[in-house]
């Protein structure tokens, strides 16, 4: 966890937020201004609607692939605060990017580049212990996916939002395996033992 005392925690923990909460890739992070964070109505859709439930107001405009297209993504209340505090102490910069550098005295920030995400992420996740081939921001993009895919998200939603050019990549996300079913099972399981338990009490 980034030591969220300092500037350059608040700054990793935004980050770190935007990578796993929000699932973007480290391009588009690293290319991520201050305007394209925003508050908007919430989604229309039910299917986002549910997929999005502990969403606030507050979304990310990500801008991906060749032909220039975006999407957007709704911020957890957690990812919200972490870029509040960040801004909040963001150095002056010649650049509206996001995420900047902290350069020594008399140097001005600059963007992040791809490498340096690759690396603040690569630096939080040895700290805590991951193995070596946990250690990249896609790891983080791959858990904002199957997290969207435990809690039962349509596929359709999951595509959207981490923006899959293939449906096929999305499958992957969503295809059954016996983990995933048995945890179901065991829910279920436990939720009719409940009801009961309450029936019995009534």
């Amino acid at each position: 966890m980034p030591d969220r005392r300092t500037r350059k925690g608040k700054r990793d923990l935004a980050l770190l937020h935007l990578l796993g909460s929000a699932g973007l890739r480290r391009a588009e992070a690293a290319n991520l201004l201050i305007a394209d964070v925003d508050e908007r109505r919430r989604a229309g859709d039910p299917r986002l609607r549910q997929a999005i439930a502990h969403s606030t107001s507050w979304w990310v405009t990500v801008r991906y692939g060749k032909r220039g297209r975006t999407r957007a993504i709704p911020l957890d209340e957690d990812t919200l605060t972490a870029i509040t505090a960040w801004v909040k102490v963001r150095p002056a910069a010649p650049t509206e990017h996001l995420l900047l550098s902290l350069p020594r005295t008399g140097q001005p920030p600059r963007a992040l580049s791809t490498r340096d995400i690759a690396r603040i992420v690569a630096q939080h996740a040895g700290a805590a212990v991951l193995p070596g081939d946990r250690r990249t921001p896609h790891v983080l993009r791959h858990t904002f996916c199957t997290h969207l895919a435990d809690t039962g998200a349509d596929t359709a939603v999951i595509r959207e939002l981490a923006g899959h050019a293939d449906i096929r990549t999305t499958t992957i996300y969503t295809d059954v395996n016996p983990a995933r079913l048995e945890q179901r099972i065991a829910e279920r399981s436990r939720q009719r033992h409940g009801v009961r338990r309450a029936a019995a009490r009534d």
